[in-house]
């Protein structure tokens, strides 16, 4: 989870790199405010070592939720993107990947619904 990842220019900067998959592979995908602290990007990784032995990750995926307020104190979590990548497809990455952000969000008293 990379919450306030607006202060993280390294974050966004491979983030945005990240993010052009989309227009590929989602029609009529945008991009999200990388100014606006309200976007919170799940990211799912694999972590594995090079043949120098050094540990690496490789981009599976990721689900970028937005928080809209609700009413008096309460924030309203709408899933907005879901991208995982063809090569980890139909192998249950996206359901697991979405089940943790429900258990996640799930935690937060101030949570009214997920959409």
């Amino acid at each position: 989870v990379n919450q306030n990842f607006c202060d993280d220019k390294k974050f966004v900067e491979w983030y945005s790199r990240l993010e052009t998959f989309l227009v590929f592979f989602i029609d009529a995908a945008s991009t999200i405010d990388k100014d606006d602290p309200n976007w919170v990007i799940y990211l799912l990784y694999q972590q594995y070592q090079n043949d120098n032995g050094q540990i690496c990750y490789a981009p599976i995926g990721f689900i970028t939720v937005y928080l809209y307020y609700a009413y008096p104190e309460k924030k309203r979590p709408r899933v907005s993107q879901v991208l995982i990548l063809p090569p980890y497809q139909r192998k249950g990455h996206g359901r697991r990947l979405l089940t943790a952000i429900y258990n996640d969000l799930r935690k937060d008293s101030r949570v009214q619904d997920i959409t």
